[in-house]
């Protein structure tokens, strides 16, 4: 799971890092955005203690957790991090669906790659 979670983290990286412009013209990374968000969720809003230790990791291992069991290439799920991922998308909606657009885009470039 870790060696999925560095390789999500860095193909959203470099891939929102070049083509996420906001307003002002400067580029910003969907998984600095969503970690940002995450960072402000009141760790009262975490049931599991462990959890709070290092709050932005397990919020954005749900996260991940989620996106790829959506998309399908997540065959491992680890079910404490579903009651988590609602706590995430509760206080960072839009985040994470860019975040989710930006890893479908860089998964369907990769397949498109494959062929």
């Amino acid at each position: 799971m870790k060696i999925w979670i560095l390789f999500f983290l860095s193909s959203i990286s470099f891939f929102g890092y070049g083509n996420n412009a906001n307003t002002e013209g400067e580029s910003v990374n969907p998984v600095l955005k969503a970690m940002e968000c995450l960072r402000n969720i009141p760790e009262s809003e975490i049931a599991n203690p462990e959890h709070t230790i290092s709050k932005e990791l397990s919020l954005m291992t749900s996260v991940i957790e989620n996106i790829t069991l959506e998309l399908g290439t997540n065959i491992n799920e680890q079910k404490e991090f579903r009651e988590l991922y609602k706590v995430a998308f509760k206080y960072c909606p839009k985040e994470i669906n860019e975040l989710k657009a930006g890893y479908k885009s860089t998964a369907n470039k990769s397949l498109k790659q494959d062929k």
